[in-house]
């Protein structure tokens, strides 16, 4: 039996061996884990490997009294939540574009296109931290909570940025929707 406080203290030395018992002992369960939330076997391995080396790097951080078991188990189970949020988001943006495809007018689809490059340019534009918050609201579906402790930031300071992006793309954005609004009107 391997002494759990003993691999976490040998892993804050930096010794690799702690690491190669840790992957020998929990690779497969934490695959198999993994497996039951993506039904796939190559995400759920990367998503295990990747776990793995954040214990690795993150290793002198963690207090040597940690279940290891327990951490391992939880940090599989949030990347696995996350990938299937993440999966969501994506399978969202298909739909969104199969149903622009799907109109019967070309302008609809150019309007569309439009408004998706315009949009995706205007968040490019947003100051780096404002960025990867709206991205992990927006796109990951995160709330300000996770966020936050995420980034280490305060849940008001997400809000903020989150309410500043909105209003920058709101600004940015109002000519176009209001144009390609108009044209809708009047050629319907």
């Amino acid at each position: 039996m391997v002494d759990n406080k003993d691999l976490i203290l040998r892993l804050k030395q930096g010794e690799e061996k702690a690491l190669e018992i840790i992957y020998k002992i929990y690779f497969k369960p934490l695959c198999y884990f993994a497996l039951d939330f993506t039904d796939d076997i190559d995400t759920a391995e990367e998503i295990v490997q990747n776990t793995i080396v954040n214990l690795w790097e993150k290793s002198k951080s963690v207090d040597a009294n940690t279940n290891l078991k327990s951490y391992l188990f939880s940090s599989v189970r949030n990347s696995s939540i996350n990938y299937l949020k993440h999966k969501k988001v994506e399978q969202k943006y298909i739909e969104i574009k199969k149903l622009t495809l799907q109109e019967d007018s070309y302008s609809n689809d150019t309007y569309s296109d439009e408004i998706f490059d315009k949009l995706n340019e205007n968040i490019e534009k947003l100051p780096e931290q404002c960025r990867i918050i709206f991205k992990m609201n927006r796109f990951d579906e995160l709330k300000a909570k996770e966020i936050a402790e995420k980034l280490n930031l305060s849940v008001r300071t997400v809000e903020n940025q989150i309410a500043k992006a909105l209003k920058f793309l709101k600004s940015e954005m109002s000519d176009l929707i209001s144009i390609i609004l108009l044209i809708n009107v009047l050629f319907l």
